[in-house]
């Protein structure tokens, strides 16, 4: 099946299986109606990434998850185990860490120092005889579902949520051959964007626009003409893209052996679209993981991690790595230009409706599977998604 499905995406385009996806409503894309229903049946329902494992090696390291409005503590604690706690003091609701990341053997609110073991026990208060109805064991920090996955650490603030592994299980076979747990940070980027966080999300979800967009950068590299979209269950979604020469790393220069992710990426890079908003891609030497925050409904945030191969000779390449930097802030910028009249085009009605392509089907499929989270019945009949073929992976 892996076979078939990379032999398809190069091959020419008149052998290639196309299908006609239904258009989309553009009022799915604006006001806050819809972003309300979204918050209520997808956010708060879905698994939503946090990070990597490498990022909290040390028993006491944590990371905060600032994201929706919420800030959440993701923490390596006793018996190193990642757990997650919302980051609200039981006293009168501060928060109790304020730095984004680091490393603590306690967390002690700011306020008035209650302070909470890593495993979220209350278990220090001053003056804690002035509380005399006070049970500390009634007090921990309140718990949010964390589980990884092949390295990567996720919330969820359904506690009734099915297992990620059971979330991630459709796509799960296809990359059981990437290193995905051997993988360590090298940068990040966080860009601000005019626009609902979909109709920033849709804008990676797709290779049609690579040519003209980036015709100076990434489209130099990768045959757009020659990309596959592939639907999953679950709103999960696959794009393999052809590059124009073998062997070459989306930064242009020489393949180093040690730091090769997979002998599959000869010839092709490939992007996985985790259910809601992420898009993982995968080229010969670096995974870059992004994802796309809404920042209420006409607003949204860009969050890029980029990472290497632990132990490769590239992973400490310094100058590589600034140099991919620069290269990736001159990509998004590329994108970042032209969103915010594509939003207000959307405002204002002159634009109707999202005609999508073939190879734009991914888009339509984490809208169908928003309107399942969120119950046809729920959503106003102009705004539903039209049924597509079923998925077949």
């Amino acid at each position: 099946m892996q076979d078939a499905i990379v032999n398809d995406a190069r091959a020419p385009a008149s052998e290639k299986k196309v299908f006609s996806v239904p258009e989309l409503p553009t009022g799915r894309y604006r006001g806050t109606a819809f972003y309300a229903l979204e918050l209520e049946y997808v956010w708060n329902k879905s698994w939503l990434f946090v990070g990597h494992v490498s990022e909290l090696e040390k028993t006491g390291s944590y990371k905060l998850f600032q994201e929706l409005g919420r800030s959440v503590i993701v923490s390596r604690g006793e018996g190193d185990v990642i757990r997650a706690f919302h980051n609200t003091c039981r006293h009168r609701g501060a928060e109790i860490l304020l730095k984004p990341k680091g490393v603590a053997t306690r967390f002690i609110c700011p306020y008035h120092s209650w302070g909470y073991n890593l495993s979220g026990d209350l278990v220090s208060v001053p003056e804690l005889e002035d509380f005399p109805c006070l049970k500390k064991e009634e007090k921990g920090l309140l718990p949010v579902r964390c589980e990884v996955f092949r390295g990567f650490v996720y919330i969820n603030f359904d506690e009734n949520a099915a297992p990620l592994s059971e979330y991630m299980a459709p796509v799960q076979p296809v990359y059981a051959d990437i290193p995905f747990e051997k993988l360590v940070p090298k940068f990040e980027l966080s860009y601000d964007v005019v626009g609902n966080w979909k109709a920033v999300y849709d804008n990676f979800l797709e290779g049609y626009h690579v040519s003209t967009v980036h015709a100076r950068t990434v489209g130099n590299q990768l045959d757009g003409k020659g990309t596959q979209a592939l639907r999953y269950a679950n709103g999960h979604g696959r794009m393999i893209t052809k590059l124009r020469r073998q062997n070459a790393p989306l930064l242009n220069g020489e393949m180093d052996e040690t730091a090769r992710i997979s002998d599959r990426f000869s010839e092709s890079i490939e992007g996985l679209m985790p259910f809601p908003n992420g898009n993982f891609v995968i080229d010969s030497m670096s995974v870059s993981v992004l994802h796309f925050w809404p920042v209420g409904h006409d607003n949204a945030r860009i969050r890029s991690v980029f990472f290497a191969l632990k132990g490769s000779t590239q992973e400490n390449n310094q100058e590589y790595w600034d140099a991919f930097k620069n290269y990736q802030n001159e990509i998004l910028e590329e994108d970042r230009v032209l969103l915010p009249g594509i939003q207000r085009n959307i405002n204002n009605g002159t634009s109707p409706t999202m005609v999508l392509k073939n190879g734009e089907q991914i888009i339509h499929n984490y809208h169908q599977e928003i309107d399942r989270l969120i119950g046809s019945e729920r959503i106003e009949p102009a705004l539903r998604v039209k049924e597509f073929l079923p998925i077949e992976n």
